[in-house]
């Protein structure tokens, strides 16, 4: 059972004793109930992630309605403002543009979700952090936080100061078998009577230790040694200990607003350099592309076209492009 706690009375007033169906948000699942007394179980939650050691924080648009970001499925959300923004698109719902199949499906639906993406790339470069995104910041400094996964695109958590982003995926490889180099019984021999010799001489002395061989010019038995210094960044990585936790406090499950990625050759680049060009309904060729066909087209070879830089955040009825990275930390933090 989950309990539905509202947080301010926005949320919907509490229910009296003689309600026999207390307010739910609407689409809520049968499971979720909410508890005659709100107010005592909110007191009892506080209390419980102040005493916690270890605490992860699964979070959504509600937490940055206050900031000026719109939610999604509110009777003033996103959705309902698209749909009666656009109405001769015959939108059965604002919710067709974070579709996939229904975004790109024209080039007029792709104009804008474009345009969509501008202003909420403009809201969330105006939004300051939240008393929400502030505790979080709060745990984080009491080293209470293990991690924040959040299915906002606002990035208003990196801006509370929490580390942000999806790590690279760690790649496992299974360690080399050393293989010893069989050493021949000659060398073995030789090694044996130089160590035995070097014991005698000067008192046993590895560092001065000499013995003619065969001359009167003394021979010595030990190496020159050379002290080798690893480079500076040899050095840096050396110092860091491998116990600490590099993976960012918080994890942007759906992408965010801060980035573009060519629907091609997957280059990125950051969204604020284009935000005019995607405001006016269109979206900025991949330059990386355009330099390999320029390329292509010298040597003769067979164009393959240019990709187009769209906006980095998962849509519904697509892949997720670091599902597997933000999986990792899943796991990671499942298995502590």
């Amino acid at each position: 059972m989950t309990l539905f706690v509202p947080l301010s009375p926005e949320s919907g007033p509490s229910p009296s004793s003689t309600q026999e169906s207390p307010r739910l948000p609407k689409g809520a699942p049968a499971t979720l109930k909410r508890p005659q007394d709100s107010r005592r179980h909110l007191e009892r939650a506080a209390q419980t992630i102040a005493k916690a050691k270890r605490v992860v924080v699964v979070c959504g648009a509600g937490i940055s309605v206050q900031a000026g970001i719109p939610d999604f499925r509110s009777t003033t959300g996103l959705f309902h403002q698209l749909k009666k923004e656009h109405p001769k698109e015959s939108l059965s719902s604002g919710r067709e543009l974070f579709d996939a199949h229904h975004v790109f499906h024209s080039e007029s639906t792709a104009s804008i979700f474009y345009k969509m993406v501008a202003r909420l790339a403009s809201l969330a470069e105006q939004a300051a952090p939240t008393p929400f995104h502030e505790m979080l910041k709060g745990l984080d400094d009491r080293g209470q936080l293990i991690r924040c996964y959040t299915q906002n695109i606002d990035g208003i958590e990196e801006r509370a100061g929490l580390t942000f982003g999806v790590p690279p995926i760690v790649t496992r490889q299974s360690p080399k078998k050393s293989v010893k180099r069989p050493v021949k019984k000659e060398e073995e021999a030789k090694a044996v009577a130089a160590l035995s010799e070097e014991a005698v001489v000067d008192g046993g002395s590895a560092a001065t230790s000499s013995v003619a061989v065969g001359s009167s010019t003394p021979v010595s038995l030990t190496p020159p040694l050379v002290a080798i210094s690893p480079p500076a960044s040899q050095q840096q990585q050396q110092r860091v200990n491998p116990s600490i936790d590099s993976t960012p406090r918080c994890i942007p499950l759906h992408g965010t607003l801060k980035s573009i990625h060519c629907t091609s050759c997957g280059s990125t680049s950051p969204l604020s350099q284009h935000t005019s060009l995607f405001s006016q309904g269109f979206a900025p060729p991949c330059m990386q592309c355009s330099e390999f066909e320029h390329t292509r087209q010298l040597v003769g070879k067979r164009l393959r076209g240019v990709g187009i830089m769209r906006p980095s955040i998962v849509l519904y009825n697509e892949d997720h492009r670091e599902g597997e990275s933000v999986g990792d930390v899943v796991r990671k933090d499942l298995t502590g």
